[in-house]
C-alpha cells in the first residue's frame, strides 16, 4: 500500500516582505535534501523545495504567489490582450477605473489566492 507523501505548510505570523527574507525563515528541520513545503505569511505564498544538506543546502522556490503578484499578472495581461477599458467599458468613471481588475477576473473566472483551496 502506498502512503501520499502530504506536503507541509508552514504559517509565519510576521510578514515576509519578500523572498529572501522568506527564505532565511525556514526552519533547520525543513532544510533537508529534497523536501517540499508550502510557507505563507497570509500575503505571500512560496512553495519551496530544499536542495542539499543544512549546511550547503539552498531553497528553490517553485511557485509563488501573493496580492501583489497577482495585480502583476494582470497588468501584464492587459498589455499582452491590447486591453484598453475605454474599449470594452467605455469611459470610465474613477469607480469603475478601481474594480476594473475586479471585472477583468470576473471575466477569467480567476479567483484570488486567498480564495483558493486550503487543506
Amino acid at each position: 500500500m502506498k502512503m501520499k507523501n502530504k506536503m507541509k505548510r508552514i504559517k509565519f505570523k510576521q510578514l515576509f516582505d519578500g523572498v529572501g527574507n522568506a527564505i532565511n525563515l525556514i526552519p533547520e528541520s525543513y532544510k533537508e535534501d529534497g523536501k517540499t513545503f508550502e510557507m505563507t505569511d497570509g500575503v505571500e505564498t512560496y512553495k519551496v523545495k530544499w536542495e542539499g544538506n543544512l549546511a550547503e543546502g539552498k531553497a528553490n522556490i517553485l511557485t509563488a504567489s501573493g496580492k501583489d503578484m497577482v495585480n502583476e499578472d494582470f497588468n501584464k495581461m492587459k498589455h499582452l490582450m491590447n486591453y484598453n477599458s475605454k474599449n470594452t467599458l467605455g469611459i470610465p468613471s474613477d469607480k469603475e477605473r478601481i474594480s476594473e481588475d475586479a471585472k477583468l477576473r470576473e471575466s477569467h473566472k480567476i479567483n484570488s489566492p486567498k480564495e483558493g483551496n486550503e487543506e
